[in-house]
């Protein structure tokens, strides 16, 4: 779900205006303004990285294609299924107006879990396992019920139709472009329309209907400064919560539709398909009747009224003391190690994430092991406080798509980290006395399993239809306390065993209408978390009753004990953080549960709906490799490049296509420039890790030749080049974590040959008979990028820690006209952190290029800031810069009316030299200088710095700007 945007912004990093009549795809998709002469053989659409040896199906129904991996067909019925329930009530919201088929792709492999719409090609792609953690709501029967509705609605508004209009004109020659252009609306309003159906579906489910997805927004608007409508709508670059843009924007959307029931989404959306570049404020007038600035301060208002009325009901407070807090700090998990400290993972915007043992007294921090783990932050202290047990994401070594969970233990004395499983997707572990349990991926639900000898796992439980979230032993290890959920509801289950049996789970703790979140044991006391009346609170089970223990206006869990018994930890959230706070810990102030919220008796779970029949058959790419875009190419050479222009403008056609599973991407183009026609021919594929690009082309050139007199005479000719080119690369993911290790290699063989000739209404010049001929070319082009204990926080501009490695060479093997051309550029950076507090950031950097010649590199990419346009005529350089950043104000906000997000303002300054080896020449420049990031049309993000740089060698001040 976190992934809806990737559609447009994959498309945006890869266009060119060139691809759409008259720059029409630059101005409403915001394509970089740039201009590239040869057309790009996979430039819309891109192989995809999957895992070796899957085998894919293929269920059809009325409208969808549903792919998935062999062994999930129950998991694709029920998909296909709700796909087709669903699907009239999606159109209904969104004003669909045509005929859906589409692919959806089910995929297995991956223990990150997500779903997404993408548009090149057109698809949805859902994970099988569900989403972990606390992001969802708990009422939902399973994954499916959650991702389908939602996915579902991006996928009606991308396919719709709104009548005549620019849309209605991409649609004939790219309908992939189209169905890019119509989720080209605010992220939030789009997300908002999504979590705002998927919440209409079953009853009490949905983001809308849940207290931890609510009580951010809450907070925020309850704040002194609540969120504005940009806010609302906008990808949040440096702040928390992340999520922003779903919950302000589902509660917005649900503001604005109250009366209309969505009406003003459609003709949002309908506007927008066909007059896009009028920009969100003047849409969002035509659908409301109220301007941006009005519709926030009535929504504000309205929200914040809302919101005094739900506090009053609370009554009053009931919260511990606070013992930890920071900027944008998550505090997760609370164990107590001794009676006055607690071990907590915590991330930030000032603290690197980890491990970390707070005073519960004094609150002081110290660092025992970085670490990230799994969302629903699941450890355990383990071997009488001398360890943790913990689960997080180990990325495939060579697919950047897959992740699998795996449990590590932690020494608390050494920080050391050593792996227990190794490719069992497996969360939550704890230990119990001679055994380690923990919770498996199992399809779309999870499975109770107990980790053995050099991390084998034997089943304990696995119900049908069930998800298990924790297991918790009791302190005597005869029993376990089990938070699983089955049919819609979310509780606590009692493990016993019988001799010689597993488990019998048998319900203790189910609400009518609340979910149980987390589990923890003291003594005789049981604690958890759940959300009766809307609200996450700590409870306590004391003999035969449950008792209130805190009374928090947004959200209190994760509760522990000290083992003394006397104190309470708890983790709450407040805006933008989840704050650690302690609390006595007495039962006997607790406010009584009504046992009239509890049930008596767990109904039977809802049947299933599977889709009944459909041929399955093996998936083939070639039968889906249909052309899906024909785009007219504009080429002109006269955009400041080396060709100068000579050659004119270059109309031309590009067809382009590719399989929804991504395996083969292909692109045709042919052109006609210099009174002549060229060609491009590309194919492209993904193989485990290995990415294959193979193009054919035949593409025009231009040359300087001298003649005359000791060449006293230069003209400008053509210079015709056709032959292949065949690209190899592979990525090395080595260390998946706080400290990230990532390499990737790549080699580029071609194969060409070129000749000169004459352009339109010129002769050749006198040249030797040789340049006119074809003569070869075999150039090899080795490349290596290494990224080496790389490690950033959320508000840094740049890594904090690590170094960097990057290198490559182009080698003519044979030249057929001699004179090879052989060069080699290499950049080593080291990255520091001046205050982690204020987030300063400081680059080292050493910079080498050796050539066989001057210019086979084009210099102004190494040149210090000012001298980008000297003359560097040395073959080889030596250089050294640094590189200082300061932020100065986080701005994480923007405008609607004017498409336009401030992300950060910062201050930076450089010292930077490049001297020639062997050579005289030398440039040496030191300045500083503004820059700021900001995100235009909601897409496209973009980096501006301008500055003073003082050449040091002539003593001039310029202004550079990058």
């Amino acid at each position: 779900m976190q992934g809806m945007a990737r559609h447009m912004i994959g498309f945006l990093r890869g266009c060119r205006p060139a691809v759409v009549v008259a720059g029409l795809c630059a101005l409403l998709l915001s394509c970089p303004a740039s201009l590239a002469q040869v057309p790009d053989p996979a430039r819309l659409y891109a192989p995809a990285p999957r895992p070796p040896g899957i085998r894919y199906l293929v269920l059809e129904s009325e409208h969808f294609q549903v792919i998935f991996q062999e062994g999930a067909e129950s998991v694709a019925r029920e998909a296909a299924a709700l796909l087709e329930g669903e699907l009239p009530g999606a159109e209904a919201l969104v004003g669909h107006r045509s005929a859906m088929r589409m692919p959806v792709v089910l995929n297995a492999y991956n223990d990150r879990s997500n779903g997404y719409v993408n548009t090149l090609p057109f698809r949805q792609e859902i994970e099988a396992p569900g989403i972990k953690g606390q992001r969802l709501s708990a009422r939902y029967t399973s994954w499916m019920q959650a991702v389908v509705p939602h996915e579902l609605v991006h996928a009606v508004q991308a396919n719709s139709h709104a009548g005549f209009g620019v849309g209605a004109l991409l649609r004939r020659i790219s309908p992939d472009l189209a169905h890019s252009l119509n989720l080209g609306l605010p992220p939030g309003l789009s997300e908002g329309a999504a979590v705002y159906y998927e919440s209409s579906v079953q009853e009490g489910a949905g983001r809308l209907n849940f207290s931890l997805f609510q009580m951010q927004f809450r907070a925020a608007m309850a704040s002194p400064r609540p969120w504005s409508v940009a806010q609302l709508l906008e990808v949040p670059a440096y702040s928390r919560p992340r999520n922003r843009y779903y919950s302000g924007g589902a509660n917005f959307f649900a503001y604005l539709s109250k009366d209309d029931s969505g009406r003003f989404f459609r003709d949002v959306k309908a506007l927008h398909y066909r007059l896009p570049l009028l920009g969100t404020g003047f849409e969002l007038w035509h659908g409301t009747g109220l301007w941006p600035r009005r519709l926030g301060t009535a929504f504000r208002r309205d929200v914040r009224a809302e919101e005094a009325e739900r506090r009053r009901g609370i009554g009053p407070l009931v919260q511990g003391r606070l013992a930890a807090t920071g900027p944008g700090r998550s505090h997760r998990r609370p164990q107590w190690v001794n009676d006055s400290t607690v071990v907590v993972h915590v991330s930030g915007y000032d603290v690197r994430s980890g491990f970390y043992l707070i005073g519960a007294r004094t609150g002081a921090m110290q660092p025992v092991g970085y670490e990230y783990v799994t969302e629903d932050a699941g450890f355990s202290v383990a071997e009488g406080g001398a360890a943790l047990l913990f689960s997080r994401y180990v990325q495939d070594r060579h697919v950047p798509t897959r992740w699998v969970a795996d449990v590590f233990r932690l020494d608390l004395s050494t920080g050391a980290t050593t792996r227990v499983t190794r490719d069992q997707r497996v969360f939550f572990p704890v230990r119990v006395r001679d055994r380690m349990w923990a919770i498996q991926n199992q399809g779309q639900f999870t499975r109770w399993v107990r980790i053995g000898a050099e991390g084998r796992l034997q089943q304990v439980s696995a119900p049908m239809r069930t998800t298990f979230v924790q297991v918790a032993p009791s302190p005597d290890g005869t029993e376990a306390a089990v938070v699983l959920r089955r049919g819609g509801r979310q509780g606590i289950y009692r493990a016993t065993w019988a001799a010689g049996d597993g488990p019998a789970l048998e319900p203790w703790i189910v609400f009518r209408d609340a979910s149980v979140y987390d589990v923890f044991w003291q003594g005789r006391h049981l604690l958890f978390t759940a959300d009766p009346r809307g609200v996450a609170n700590v409870f306590a089970v004391v003999g035969d009753r449950i008792v209130q223990l805190t009374n928090v206006p947004y959200g209190a869990m994760e509760p522990s004990v000290s083992p003394d018994g006397t104190a309470l930890a708890y983790v709450e959230y407040a805006h933008e953080r989840y704050d650690l706070r302690v609390m006595p810990f007495d039962v006997g102030n607790g406010r009584p549960l009504p046992a009239s919220e509890l049930l008596d008796a767990v109904p039977a779970a809802m049947p299933v709906d599977l889709m009944a029949g459909g041929t399955v058959v093996p998936y083939r790419s070639a039968r889906h490799l249909r052309p899906r875009t024909l785009l007219p190419d504009f080429l002109d050479s006269g955009n400041g490049t080396a060709w100068g222009g000579a050659l004119g403008f270059g109309p031309g056609l590009t067809l382009q296509g590719a399989d929804p599973l991504r395996r083969w991407t292909y692109s045709v183009a042919a052109y006609r420039q210099a009174e002549r026609m060229w060609y491009g021919l590309g194919v492209a594929t993904q193989r485990g890790g290995i990415r294959a690009d193979l193009e054919a082309f035949s593409e025009p050139g231009t040359a300087v030749v001298r003649y005359g007199t000791r060449a006293a005479t230069t003209e400008t000719v053509g210079q015709e080049h056709v032959g292949a080119r065949l690209n190899l690369s592979l990525p090395v993911f080595l260390e998946s974590n706080v400290h990230s290790t990532t390499a990737w290699v790549a080699l580029e063989s071609t194969v060409a040959a070129n000749r000169l000739f004459a352009l339109p209404g010129r002769a050749l010049p006198p040249v030797p008979n040789e340049w006119r001929r074809f003569r070869g070319r075999f150039t090899l082009g080795p490349a290596i990028y290494l990224r080496y204990r790389m490690s950033r926080n959320m508000r840094d501009l740049m890594p904090s820690r690590g170094t960097s490695l990057s290198a490559s060479a182009d080698w003519d093997v044979w030249s057929g006209r001699g004179g090879e051309r052989r060069g080699m550029t290499a950049r080593l950076a080291h990255y520091l952190s001046l205050s982690r507090r204020r987030h300063t950031g400081l680059r080292l950097r050493a910079t080498m290029v050796a050539q066989s010649r001057p210019w086979v590199y084009n210099m102004e990419y190494f040149a210090p800031r000012g001298y980008e346009h000297e003359s560097f005529d040395a073959r080889s350089y030596f250089g050294l810069d640094g590189l200082v950043m300061q932020p100065l104000w986080f701005i994480d906000n923007g405008f609607v009316l004017m498409p336009v997000y401030f992300k950060v303002l910062y201050l930076y300054g450089f010292a930077e030299a490049l001297c020639g080896i062997r050579d005289d020449a030398c440039y040496r420049a030191a300045g500083a200088g503004l820059g700021v990031q900001l995100r235009l049309l909601h897409y496209l993000d973009m980096e501006i710095r301008l500055g003073v740089s003082s050449l040091l060698e002539s003593g001039q001040l310029r202004w550079t700007l990058r």
